[in-house]
């Protein structure tokens, strides 16, 4: 009976020690996955991060487009404000140079006005004459 006892009592210590591992194991498996839970979190996290960077990046990129459209039309207007500055330039040149032709004119015809009326005063006073 000795014999089994001390079996017994051998086997009890075993099966404490074996237990006490066991509990150690399971302690260190839910410490492991309490860990991968915050893994998991934060790459989840990282993740929505990533979701939010990559839509701020198609943000950022698609005002990008827009002010390079609005560069382009911008530098269209300012091409077409110079051919503007380029036309004028012209016609200013142009008036510059008629101007004192039409000046001339202007005097001409002030003078074949003046010389109408003189002409058609002299007429009238012929016609009273003869009349």
């Amino acid at each position: 009976m000795v014999g089994a006892q001390l079996i017994l009592t051998a086997h009890c210590s075993t099966e404490r020690t074996v237990r006490a591992r066991l509990d150690g194991f399971k302690s260190r498996l839910r410490a492991k996955d309490d860990e991968l839970g915050r893994k998991n979190l934060e790459m989840e996290a990282l993740a929505n991060t990533l979701k939010e960077a990559k839509a701020e990046n198609k943000r950022l990129q698609s005002e990008r487009e827009k002010g390079k459209e609005a560069r382009a039309e911008v530098d269209l207007l300012k091409a077409e404000l110079e051919k503007e500055k380029a036309h004028s330039a012209v016609l200013i040149d142009y008036y510059n140079l008629t101007e004192p032709k039409m000046e001339a004119l202007r005097q001409e015809v002030r003078k074949a006005e003046a010389s109408a009326t003189e002409e058609s005063r002299r007429f009238s006073r012929e016609m009273v004459k003869t009349t």
